[in-house]
This record gives structure tokens, sequence and C-alpha cells, in this order.
């Protein structure tokens, strides 16, 4: 049967390989199934993650009927009995499940409080990992927000992100402020198993033209000063040729989620229409600047779910035949060996 596996497990056994884990951001289940098959074929660990945003709350009010809620349409526990009920069917898969960008916008009792929620819904559904963003604020709040958060993950032994640096912004993270950050974190008993920083890179699709601005240099020097792995967010647009140069420069941790989406929308006739159409209408009612196309998924998740099987064996061969070039391009393939190996001796 599947192996379903620690994460802080994987990380520590792949710290020292020029290997990367690719974290999928599933955002709809009718990937999962054909990068599951990928992963077995390879021999590759691979996670499941998604964000607070996507599994738990948009704190966009108004955005859904019946109440805020993830963007995906599933909550933890949901999430996690259908990724392990896809992987019942590869009885040699290795996977875990991680909760990315718990995130932490302000230092307020309502920001903390849910995260705090959310990752004891996580822990209570099997995850094994944790990727806490408190990026949003100043360093020392962003490692006192963390150490507080983190105290059930450590005493676990479970996985465990820290992020400084918001994804996407003008200014990369500098290797000083990656430093102080990690200083404080071990000075407070913290040492995370990966560090996410701002490299350049963003969240979702990449405009026509768009250049891709990932600073390798910057991010191999941050790994050399702290000695901390890099979770490298934002790779969907990324072009192969150049993911497969990323595990040089210390990143063990893949995040492909966009991507996912663009396979499911590519392959299922009319709903990319659908999920235009809902957005449109739904920024317009709200009087919202901008409102990008995700949040729809949670609309049309039972939609998706009830599919022609022909329909989601599509999908699902699609998003095989990508995974497989991801991996490929991550050098992961034989890492299930790797981790298998790992855990054996404990």
């Amino acid at each position: 049967m599947a192996i379903h596996v620690n994460g802080a497990h994987v990380w520590n056994a792949l710290k020292e390989e020029p290997v990367i884990v690719m974290a999928c951001n599933t955002r709809n289940p009718l990937p999962i199934p054909g990068i599951m098959r990928a992963a077995q074929d390879l021999d590759a660990v691979v996670a499941f993650e998604l964000s607070k945003r996507e599994i738990f709350l948009t704190n966009i009010e108004g955005l859904y009927e019946d109440g805020d809620k993830g963007l995906s349409g599933m909550n933890p526990q949901m999430y996690a009995d259908i990724v392990n009920g896809y992987a019942e069917e590869f009885p040699n898969l290795v996977y875990f499940l991680h909760g990315d960008h718990i995130q932490v916008k302000s230092v307020t009792l309502s920001q903390i409080s849910e995260a705090k929620r959310l990752i004891e819904r996580e822990m209570e559904a099997g995850f094994t990992s944790f990727g806490i963003d408190p990026s949003f604020v100043p360093i020392p709040e962003n490692a006192a927000i963390l150490t507080c958060l983190a105290i059930p993950i450590v005493q676990n032994g479970f996985g465990l992100e820290a992020e400084v640096g918001e994804i996407g912004k003008e200014e990369i993270t500098t290797v000083d402020e990656a430093v102080e950050y990690i200083e404080r974190l071990k000075a407070a008993g913290i040492t995370p198993n990966l560090l996410a920083i701002n490299n350049g890179s963003k969240h979702g699709n990449y405009a026509p033209g768009e250049e891709v601005h990932i600073n390798l240099q910057r991010t191999g020097e941050i790994y050399e000063a702290t000695g901390i792995p890099i979770a490298q967010h934002g790779i969907t647009g990324t072009p192969l040729h150049l993911v497969g140069q990323f595990a040089d420069y210390g990143i063990r941790k893949g995040n492909v989620g966009t991507h996912w989406q663009n396979i499911l929308l590519d392959n299922v006739p009319g709903l990319r229409e659908k999920y235009v159409e809902w957005t449109e209408k739904k920024k317009e009612k709200l009087g919202l600047e901008k409102l990008g196309i995700e949040y729809a998924n949670a609309v049309f998740l039972e939609e998706t779910l009830n599919l022609p099987d022909e329909i989601k064996r599509k999908v699902a061969d699609a998003a095989y035949e990508s995974a497989v070039e991801f991996f490929k391009a991550f050098r992961s393939e034989g890492t299930g060996k790797i981790v298998r190996k790992y855990i054996a001796e404990l």
C-alpha cells in the first residue's frame, strides 16, 4: 500500500541531496491520480498541499453564498480523505500532506487565532508538514508569531517551513534579512526544515511576454548563509530547463499550483468559461478591483467531481504527462527509495 510519511522525514532524508520535492497545490482533485501515477512510476516522493485561502478561509466577505471557506471548496479533512482515497490505487507511492501558506497578515488576535485553528484541523486530518507565513509583518514579529504557532508542530516532530519576504513583492529577500530571521528562530528553539524567501518569483500564471525573474544567485547565497534548505514558490510558467537548476542553489521543495488548475480547465469542455463568468460577476457584485478565477474552484467542485469518467481520465492523463516532466526536471526520480531507507533506519 502507499506510504503516507511524515514530512519531516522527507526533508531530513533529502536535505543534502540535490533534488526537489514537488508540492502540488491541487485546488481541484481531478489531477491528483495522474500526479500520483507519475510519482509511483518514477519512485518520486510527492507532497499534496493547499494554502489557508484554499482550504480554510479566503477572508473575502460575501464571496460565497454559504459563508466564507477555502477557495477549493474542501476543508482539511475532506482534502485529506480525497488524497488518501486516491493513494489506495498506488501501492508503491510515497507521499505526505503539507499545510501551505498558513498566513498571518497582521499582529492581531483574529489572524493568529485563525492560523492556530487551521494548524489544529490539519493535524487532526493527518497533515505532517506545515508552512507558516507571517512574512507580511516585520522580522521580529514574524519570528515571534511563528515560534508560538510552531509549538505543536515541533512537539509532534512534523515538518516546518518558515517564510521571510512576501512572495511577489518587488524587493527580494536579502541575505542579512534571512540570517537575522533564522537566528531569531534558533534563539527561540526553532530550526525550520525549510525557508521560503522572495527571490523574484510570483504566484499564478505569467502574462504573455512577461519574463520569469527568479534570482538563483541570491537564493544560493541565502542557503549558504543560513544552512536551511529553500522552498521555492511560484513555479508555474517557469521553463523546465531553468527549474532543473534550482536544486543546485539549495532549493528542496518546489510548489506547483496554478499549473494543475490550468490542466483542469484545458481538459474539461466549457469549464474555463464558467470560471471566468462567475468570477467577473462576483467581482462586479462585490466591487472588487481584482479577483482571480481560482476562487471559482469552490463553486464548481461538486460539478467536476461528478463529471463522466472519460473526462476525469483525460484530466488525469494530462496531469500524468506533465507531472513526469516536472519530476524529471526536479531530479525527483528515486527519492522514494531514499526516504524509505531513511525511515527504516530510524
